[in-house]
């Protein structure tokens, strides 16, 4: 069924043409900027300067000429009746003869490339086909003409959509609209195939000091430290002494270790300039000595004896410089790496084995203390490093994102997010740099979005990349505030849009019907109301209000409606914005679109008869068109979930017990991204 926009409309359906426009020009907008028409210029579709012929917007009266039927009076855009004998003639309303606005660049759906503070040069001619070109308006603004018809006017563009509305009106009263859009950006990204025509800057995930290490222990995990922690406090020293085999043999005497054991383990990570400082240690080691009397020498000396050893730490310090491989994969480098021993206290229980004590004092430093010094580096080296190259890297995401599919509800669009790690950026707090980020790590993910089947028949130079809105080298920046934050740049959206785009997001059917107010043989029957966006939906916030909207440009709409037994064909373009909203999804990022900010269309009847109700079936079709947007799209335009990092294995604990959740608390625009504020 159509709008209830079009109900008003309804009730006048018998009387028609009167309850159509007075101007023959589809003039529309939801919440335009169309404005009044100024200034002069004086065209006929020939080029012929005609402003002696007729200024008073009446017709044209020809009283001379003799003629026995009106089929007599016709000319070219003129119709005429006989009466006695002579021939009266006025203007003719006709798709030739009306005013017609062309535009020879930029084309419909142009993707248009410059260098920042470039200006685009639109080219166009505006013509009637009686009388004269009284004015034309670029958005609301007066345009100046010249004789031959052409004119041009200098475009200042935004990054990503810019729609331009041109208005003209002759001297006859007769007005024509003609609405078109382009995209613009100094560099653009067309995504191919992983990881090809990416966004530079698409995921990023700042961690605060309070995400790397917040020195609380308690559960659940929210920290990288305590993943780090549990690693440490997890290793069993016993493991790597065997009480079986002794470690000397000295004065008659087999000397074993048959217990070795930690208190607790102690660790701190803190962000430095290029990574993390990490400071760990194993604390309160504790070993029982069991010296075996193997002869009668020893024996006579007093037998068998036992004894200890303990240590209040062995400490481990390195920096920890987190960077990008060639191929975008996460890197750990350690450098400045030092263990220490600290206090160090070997003992027997009997006096008569004191003497063994200087003879096991290097044995034991050299042999169980130094294993355990390799056994901290080791695990720092190859469970700390690869641990936090996983959990850091497993915040890149590969998934499936679902968006609704206007002409099939039941076969979503799928377009495959796939990111990477392109960059990160860790600082200490203190200049240098000056002035310093606070004491946190950035990590930067490339993005893109791919459809497996493109579907659009449209082609073009891709996404437009926001960059600075047009000022050059301008990237996007977090606010490096919150414990963590999850930041999802414009232009990884608009990866999302333009694979939805190119797998038919825009290629659809209006739901068509009859609408009388009671079902089948109503005045309004909507045969077919075909669509095809020429432009993917491009979000941007560069705008003057700074508000993320999703501009869809040249949305052509080809249509046939039959109108009290009057069967019409007519071609349409339709502009609009979609207001976009950000937020926390379940588990996730939403994207969700609650409304349109504005629409912009212009209508062309193919029948003359017909002209005069351009401006009635726009407003049935506007009707329509924002009704099946909306309620499509109700769902939100797909959704990001963010990963849950498992470490447990790697970390060797068991499943569960290393896990980083992310909870989103708030949402807020910055300029270029939507920073989800959120913690572990």
């Amino acid at each position: 069924m159509v709008s209830s926009r079009a109900a008003w409309i309804i009730g006048c359906l018998l009387v028609l043409p009167a309850c159509g426009d007075d101007d023959v020009a589809a003039a529309s907008g939801t919440d335009g900027e169309t404005g009044t028409a100024g200034g002069t210029a004086n065209v006929s579709a020939d080029g012929v300067d005609e402003t002696a012929d007729d200024d008073d917007g009446e017709g044209d009266a020809d009283n001379g000429g003799d003629c026995n039927e009106d089929a007599d009076c016709t000319s070219d855009c003129m119709a005429g009746t006989c009466e006695a004998g002579a021939c009266t003639l006025e203007p003719a309303l006709t798709a030739e003869c009306r005013p017609s606005i062309d535009i020879e660049y930029p084309p419909r759906g142009a993707t248009i490339e410059g260098e920042p503070g470039d200006i685009v040069t639109v080219v166009g001619t505006v013509t009637t086909g009686v009388g004269t070109i009284e004015s034309l308006t670029f958005n609301g603004e007066p345009l100046d003409v010249q004789t031959d018809g052409t004119f041009t006017v200098d475009i200042a563009p935004s990054v990503g959509g810019n729609t331009m509305i041109f208005e003209t009106v002759d001297s006859k009263d007769w007005a024509r609209r003609r609405v078109q859009s382009f995209l613009w950006s100094s560099s653009y990204m067309l995504p191919t195939e992983p990881m090809e025509g990416v966004a530079p800057q698409g995921l990023l995930m700042h961690l605060g000091q309070e995400s790397i290490d917040d020195g609380d222990r308690s559960l659940p995990i929210d920290d990288l430290g305590s993943v780090f922690h549990l690693t440490l406090d997890s290793l069993d020293l016993g493991s790597f002494i065997n009480p079986a085999t002794p470690i000397a043999s000295q004065a008659g005497y087999d000397i074993y270790v048959t217990s070795l054991e930690k208190d607790s383990a102690s660790v701190s990570l803190t962000a430095i300039d290029g990574g993390m400082h990490l400071d760990a240690s194993l604390n309160g080691i504790d070993g029982d000595l069991v010296f075996d009397c193997t002869n009668l020498l020893c024996l006579a000396a007093g037998g068998d004896s036992s004894g200890g050893l303990t240590m209040t730490a062995i400490e481990i310090s390195a920096d920890i410089i987190i960077g990008v491989s060639s191929d975008h994969e996460m890197q750990v480098d350690l450098t400045n790496v030092s263990t220490q021993v600290n206090n160090l206290d070997i003992y027997s229980n009997n006096i008569w084995t004191n003497f063994l004590l200087s003879i096991l004092e290097p044995l034991i430093l050299g042999g169980i203390v130094s294993d355990v010094e390799n056994l901290l580096s080791g695990e720092v080296t190859n469970v700390l490093g690869p641990l936090l190259v996983d959990g850091l890297a497993g915040f890149s995401i590969s998934a499936p994102i679902d968006f609704p599919s206007l002409a099939d509800p039941d076969s979503p669009i799928v377009v495959q997010l796939e990111t990477d790690v392109g960059a990160t950026d860790f600082h200490d707090g203190v200049a240098p740099p000056r002035p310093s980020p606070t004491q946190s790590g950035l990590i930067e993910f490339r993005g893109a979005g791919y459809v497996q089947t493109a579907t659009t028949p449209h082609e073009n130079l891709g996404i437009p990349a926001r960059a600075g809105c047009g000022s050059p080298d301008v990237l996007i920046a977090m606010p490096r505030i919150a414990p963590l934050e999850i930041g999802l740049a414009d232009d990884l959206l608009n990866q999302l849009l333009y694979g939805a785009w190119a797998g038919g997001l825009l290629e659809f059917d209006l739901v068509g019907g009859d609408d009388d107010g009671g079902g089948d043989g109503g005045p309004i029957q909507v045969q077919s109301v075909k669509l095809s966006g020429m432009l993917a939906p491009t979000a941007t916030d560069c705008n003057d209000e700074g508000s993320l909207l999703a501009h869809i440009g040249d949305l052509q709409i080809t249509a046939t409606i039959d109108l009290n037994g009057t069967v019409t064909d007519f071609v349409a373009y339709s502009s609009m914005a979609l207001v976009v909203e950000i937020g926390a999804g379940d588990g996730g990022i939403s994207i969700n679109i609650p409304s349109i900010a504005w629409m912009e269309t212009e209508l062309t009847v193919e029948q003359d008869a017909s002209i005069e109700n351009e401006a009635f079936f726009l407003s049935i079709l506007e009707g329509m068109l924002e009704e099946q947007l909306l309620s499509g799209l109700s769902g939100g335009f797909g959704g990001i979930s963010l990963p849950e990092i498992d470490l447990s294995a790697i970390a060797g604990l068991p499943p569960g017990s290393a896990l980083l959740s992310i909870t989103v608390d708030n949402v807020e625009r910055r300029g270029g991204i939507s920073v989800l504020n959120s913690h572990f």
